[in-house]
């Protein structure tokens, strides 16, 4: 049994777990689970607080979540011995992000609900690839000013990541497998959204541009 792995399995799901927009909410005196949209991510806490700016904390602490563990764990475990199976970085880099992810949706501390799992699947595509994990989050922000429905572009980002991935020459199995099945996933946390979009009800972001709103800052806005 390899100890230091079992422990970053471990500590890799419940940092995934840990439910930034409820906490930050709760700081707030909103309770994302309750109102809006009910999702405990990002874009609902923005919505409820009024503030784009905690909207822009969460969705960072939330692809941390998923960074942290796909880009160091090889590196801490393999401090006190080997990684297990013999696997490679690219593998433990993977299996650790998949499970942080896992947490994020399945959040212990939530009696298994969560969040949909796209800031934290950023995290790990950044950690596996900041170039690609990079232009993936520039065609979630395009065509969340476009659509103005964050489940469209989340889903096409989502998408992207495989398609651009596969062009890259050298990539590791692991890293690809995760690519492909990764919008599968996607899709289905995302299954109540496209059942409103195919009958016309998922709500359209507000008529203000949400992602630059987002990034901006409170002094630039006032």
């Amino acid at each position: 049994m390899n100890v230091p792995f079992i422990i970053a399995l471990i500590l890799s799901y419940l940092l995934g777990s840990t439910p930034t927009a409820v906490i930050v909410g709760k700081i707030l005196g909103v309770d994302v689970r309750h109102h809006g949209s009910r999702n405990p991510g990002a874009t609902n806490l923005a919505r409820l607080s009024g503030r784009r700016s905690w909207g822009a904390f969460v969705l960072t602490i939330d692809a941390l979540k998923g960074f942290l563990p796909a880009f160091f764990g090889y590196r801490l475990i393999t401090l006190v011995g080997p990684a297990p199976f013999g696997w490679s970085e690219w593998t433990v880099g993977v299996v650790l992000g998949a499970v942080a992810i896992l947490g994020h949706i399945f959040s212990v501390y939530l009696k298994l609900r969560g969040g949909k799992g796209v800031a934290t699947s950023l995290g790990v595509a950044l950690a596996l690839s900041p170039l690609i994990g990079l232009a993936c989050f520039v065609v979630w922000a395009i065509l969340a000013e476009l659509t103005r429905r964050i489940s469209i572009s989340s889903l096409i980002a989502g998408a992207a990541f495989p398609a651009l991935i596969s062009l890259k020459p050298g990539v590791h199995p692991a890293v690809l497998a995760f690519a492909w099945i990764l919008p599968m996933f996607l899709i289905f946390t995302h299954r109540d959204n496209l059942l409103r979009l195919f009958r016309g009800e998922e709500p359209a972001i507000p008529k203000e541009r949400l992602v630059r709103n987002l990034f901006t800052s409170r002094r630039q806005r006032l």
